[in-house]
């Protein structure tokens, strides 16, 4: 990502945006640029161009494809320079009032796999789930704590983030959810207890 000169009253960046985070970027979109050469601020900006096709590399087959977005800065940037390198972070999408997850909450369930057994029920289960040829549909969801114990809700999402997620239906405002590696939140099911650990306070 670099930092063009038309001339000194219009300074634009140009960003190259993943294939999977292209198609939610319109032209009008709010930014913020942030530039190298300046790690203590930063700078708005407004999407002008999105391009239609994938940028063409030298190099692995197995690079990830991405598009050049320019975003043309409402804001002055003292002694600029062209060819600086900048990060953006582009705004796709805003709720007001909206619950809010962090994306760590968000786990992957089939039915069958927040039943609580007993070990020798589970190995027998698995037994047969092997021969049979239907498969369950798995449903993202968030496990919720509720007196000492978690239930599995499903969400439905809406905009996310890079750290956060929007739940559309599924939780209401005040729920508290389980958050955590990835492995531990798939060794969890319906009713396991769980303790919460609350926030060391900072001594300074």
């Amino acid at each position: 990502m670099l930092l063009t000169i038309a001339d000194l009253s219009v300074i634009e960046a140009e960003i190259e945006v993943d294939e999977t985070d292209i198609v939610d970027v319109r032209v009008g979109h709010e930014s913020v640029i942030k530039v190298d050469a300046y790690p203590d601020s930063s700078f708005k900006g407004v999407v002008t161009k999105v391009g239609h096709s994938p940028i063409l590399s030298l190099g692995s087959q197995q690079q990830a494809t991405s598009f050049e977005v320019v975003v043309q800065l409402t804001e002055t940037i003292p002694n600029v320079r062209p060819g600086l390198s900048c990060k953006a972070e582009i705004t796709t999408g805003y709720r007001e009032k909206a619950i809010a997850v962090p994306i760590q909450a968000l786990t992957l369930r089939k039915p069958s796999e927040l039943k609580q057994e007993k070990k020798r029920a589970r190995r027998r289960r698995i037994s047969e789930a092997a021969n049979d040829m239907t498969r369950e549909e798995e449903s993202q969801g968030v496990f919720v704590i509720n007196d000492g114990e978690v239930t599995f809700h499903k969400v439905k999402t809406g905009i996310a983030g890079d750290r956060f997620f929007e739940v559309i239906s599924g939780l209401e405002v005040g729920n508290e959810v389980v958050i955590g590696p990835f492995k531990a939140l798939r060794r969890l099911r319906n009713e396991d207890p769980v303790k919460v650990e609350k926030k060391k306070k900072n001594l300074e």
